[in-house]
Formats: C-alpha cells, sequence, structure tokens
C-alpha cells in the first residue's frame, strides 16, 4: 500500500515536469527537442495514473457493501473484481444504490393465515405494459406457494384439505406502481413460468390432489376471459400426447410440472418433477423425472431427458446451442425424508439438436457444470455473455458456461439481533427486466422482491 503512494506521488511530480518545460523552452531554439521529451514524460504520467485508477478499482470492487432493509440483508461477493467488473457493480456504484426494495411482506414461514402473504415465489416474469392489453404499465408475474384457502383468517373450514395457488402481478410503473394484485388463484397450484414468442404469460401448473379435478397438470397460458375483465388459464399442454391418435380419456398425466423455457422455434421445455406427489399435493405412481419438449405446430410431447432425481430450473444459451438444467433432488420434497446430502443440487448442461438429429435426441453431450455449495439451484435465468444465475439458498449464485463461479448476491435476514443474521428464505426465482431496465435482475426472495442492476445485460430472448 505505501509502494503504491510512492507511485503515486512520483507520477504527480513527473506529470508537473512537461508542462514547465514546454513553457520555458518554447522561446529557445531546443524546443523540439524540449517538446519531445514532454510527450514521453506525459506519456509516462497517463501509465503511472492509469495504473493507480486500475488498482482503486479493484480495491474498491472487492471490498463489501451491504443494504438493508425491512429486517433483510444484500450483499455482493465476488470472485475476481478485476475479471468480473463487467458483471457486478462496484462498491461505489453500490454506494450510489443498485439494491431496492420493491415489495416486502411476511413470508410464510410460521404463519398460521397464508392467503394475504407476499409469497413470492416461484415464475418471476417482466411483461412490458400494453402487451395484448393485459397490463396497461409494466408488470412483474409471480406465483405464490401452496396454501388452504380455509385459513384465510375467516374461521371458515368448508375448504377442508384443499390446497390453492396464486398467480400476482406487483405493478412496476404507472398509477398502480408498488402494488400487487391476485390475478388468478386456481387449485391447479401455479409454479414457474415464462413469456411465449407472442409474449404472453405461460404457467406451470402442477394440477390438483385428483385428476377428475381441473386444470389438469401441464402448462398453460393466461388470457382475459371473454368480457376482458378477469384473468384465467387455457392449456397449452396437459396430458402426455405422444401421437395424434392420443386418446385424452386414456391419457397420462404429468406429475408437476415445475420450470418451463420457450425455444426460439416457438417449441415449449418443460420439465416434471414429483414433487407434487411427494408434498402430498399431487397423486403418487404417475411418470418419471423427465425433461420434456412440445410442439404446438404438431401438438405433440415427447421426453427428451431423463436420469434426474428431481428436475428443477431450466434456461437456454444466447444462442439456443445449450440447454442448462437443474437438478434438486437433495430436497426431496417429503415431509418425512426431508433433505437427502449425498442427492444431486447440480447444473447440467446439453447441446441442444433440433433438426436433422445424428442420433434422434434432442439433446446429447449431457456433462455436470456446477454444483451449489448452499442449498438448491432453484430457477435459471442467463445474460447475453453467457452466465448463469440460479436462485439458491443464500441468495444468487453467478457461473460462466463452463460453471465457475463468478460471484454471489447473498440473501440474509434479522441481522440486527443479537445473534446475528440468520439465513433468508433463499431466492427461488429470478428474472432480468426489458427496455431501460434490461440490467436489472429482479429476485423473489418469498418475503421481498428485490432487484439489483448489474454491469451487465440479461437475454431476455433466451427462453424469456
Amino acid at each position: 500500500q505505501a509502494t503504491s503512494w510512492l507511485n503515486f506521488l512520483l507520477g504527480f511530480v513527473i506529470c508537473s515536469i512537461p508542462v514547465c518545460v514546454v513553457k520555458d523552452s518554447m522561446a529557445g531554439s531546443g524546443s523540439q527537442v524540449f517538446i519531445s521529451l514532454a510527450v514521453v514524460l506525459a506519456n509516462s504520467c497517463q501509465f503511472v495514473f492509469a495504473e493507480r485508477a486500475s488498482s482503486t478499482e479493484q480495491r474498491i470492487s472487492q471490498d463489501s457493501g451491504v443494504f438493508r432493509r425491512g429486517g433483510y440483508q444484500w450483499s455482493i461477493e465476488v470472485e475476481d473484481a478485476h475479471e468480473d467488473g463487467n458483471i457486478f457493480p462496484t462498491l461505489q456504484q453500490m454506494q450510489n444504490g443498485v439494491f431496492e426494495v420493491l415489495q416486502y411482506g411476511e413470508s410464510d414461514t410460521g404463519v398460521e393465515d397464508k392467503s394475504n402473504l407476499l409469497s413470492a415465489h416461484e415464475a418471476g416474469m417482466y411483461v412490458t405494459g400494453g402487451t395484448f392489453d393485459l397490463f396497461p404499465d409494466d408488470v412483474a408475474l409471480f406465483t405464490t406457494k401452496p396454501y388452504n384457502p380455509a385459513r384465510s383468517g375467516s374461521g371458515s373450514n368448508q375448504h377442508g384439505n384443499m390446497m390453492v395457488g396464486d398467480i400476482k402481478a406487483l405493478y412496476l410503473k404507472g398509477s398502480k406502481m408498488g402494488k400487487v394484485e391476485v390475478l388468478h388463484t386456481s387449485r391447479g397450484l401455479p409454479n414457474g413460468g415464462v413469456l411465449d414468442r407472442d409474449g404472453f404469460p405461460l404457467f406451470c401448473i402442477q394440477g390438483a390432489e385428483d385428476h377428475v379435478i381441473e386444470p389438469w397438470a401441464g402448462i398453460y397460458k393466461l388470457v382475459k376471459n371473454g368480457s376482458g375483465k378477469e384473468f384465467q388459464l387455457q392449456p397449452e399442454v396437459n396430458y402426455w400426447r405422444a401421437s395424434k391418435h392420443t386418446n385424452k380419456k386414456k391419457a397420462q398425466h404429468f406429475n408437476s410440472p415445475n420450470d418451463v423455457v420457450v425455444h426460439s422455434d416457438g417449441t415449449i421445455w418443460f420439465t416434471d418433477p414429483i414433487y407434487g406427489a411427494k408434498q402430498q399435493i399431487r397423486p403418487e405412481n404417475l411418470l418419471g423425472n423427465w425433461v420434456w419438449r412440445y410442439d404446438p405446430k404438431t401438438q405433440l410431447v415427447r421426453v427428451v431427458a431423463d436420469g434426474f432425481e428431481r428436475p428443477n430450473g431450466l434456461v437456454f444459451s444466447p444462442d439456443f446451442k445449450t440447454l442448462y438444467v437443474s437438478d434438486t433432488g437433495w430436497e426431496t420434497g417429503s415431509p418425512t425424508e426431508g433433505q437427502v446430502y449425498i442427492n444431486p443440487r447440480t447444473i447440467y448442461a446439453f447441446d441442444v439438436c433440433q433438426e436433422g438429429c445424428p442420433s434422434g435426441a434432442y439433446l446429447t453431450n449431457r456433462r455436470l457444470i456446477y454444483a451449489s455449495d448452499d442449498g438448491i439451484p432453484d430457477g435459471l435465468k442467463i445474460d447475453t455473455e453467457g452466465n448463469i444465475y440460479s436462485g439458491n439458498g443464500d441468495g444468487v449464485h453467478v457461473v460462466d458456461k463452463l460453471g465457475n463461479l463468478k460471484g454471489k448476491i447473498k440473501c440474509a435476514k434479522n441481522c440486527e439481533g443479537e445473534d446475528g443474521c440468520r439465513p433468508c428464505e433463499g431466492v427461488a426465482n429470478l428474472f432480468f427486466g426489458k427496455g431501460i431496465n434490461e440490467k436489472k435482475l429482479y429476485m423473489l426472495a418469498e418475503g421481498e422482491i428485490v432487484s439489483v442492476m448489474l454491469n451487465i445485460q440479461g437475454c431476455a430472448a433466451c427462453g424469456r
């Protein structure tokens, strides 16, 4: 540190020489020589100052900046500040404000009445205002954890053990800015979500406790009804249709679709783990823990990957040649099994083949690229440079396409108490903004919705 400051002072002295030399030598015959010397010294001066500035920037980036509000604490840990400065904000940027709490409310931990909670859980997506007249202004859509409406505070027990889930909208602009509205409540238990190629919201519907009850498990589009006043779910695919001759009456039902992305050709890819059965909100022994591909043109759906404990989040690379899928089998979903530490908490990469595939497979060359050291890698998103963002137990993990950890956006809570910080509920899902917000990463942390301004643009087209 002392040597660095000596270099800085030396540079300041050297910088002063060219100005004096040029000024005093202009009247003499040797002015050209002195000016040349001045140019050399000035270039040396620029190098010294540039070196100092670079050192300062690296030091600032490596320092820890902390943002606290509403009992939550957010911070950024960078692995290599010099190399990854194009991703994460510096401390100086953080001091100017890069975190923003968009909505705050109680999470569902230890709360009996769950119907009025924020419960920002899954399906984060940014919808631009004016899209098909769905919303007048920009909104963030998300889904809640399942809850029993019998515990709504009314004392009524008419619903028994029935579970429902909400699709909610947080208004990001306009007269309703900051307001959260329930758009649709369903016994189908909405989970992950994405925008299709036309901009309509698609949701994974896990299905009800019995096949007789609709909506069936599958992928549904959120639309407005004929009057344009209420939202409803319109099925895209809600049973295994392997052939055009498949009879719906003998349909094989999905387990509990978890997350979904859309390829650039319009095909819909989704994961279907057995979480619903393990959580005792869906029937058992339906299908395997598989990844599916649905083609709206042929209306056929096909298994494209197996071998998972619990396939979960998925996202395409910016060129759509790679599909990343997380396996969250570490969290079994079973109240009796709990967490099995030898099970995967990993992210896999696959090569994508859409047409003329030599082996006939849509996904090939499976390889493990990342294992989480804190919780499970749930929802996945990606930026324009191919860096992958996964929602985890301690916040957001950011890795490059080879699985090298670039840094973490960490979340904790109750840090002002005597016992110090406790883990927050984690970040189950996340999404990038659009337009002027294309560098904002929005994080769903159950009791908070928080955005952070990064130095890199999110890939809005990578599976939407």
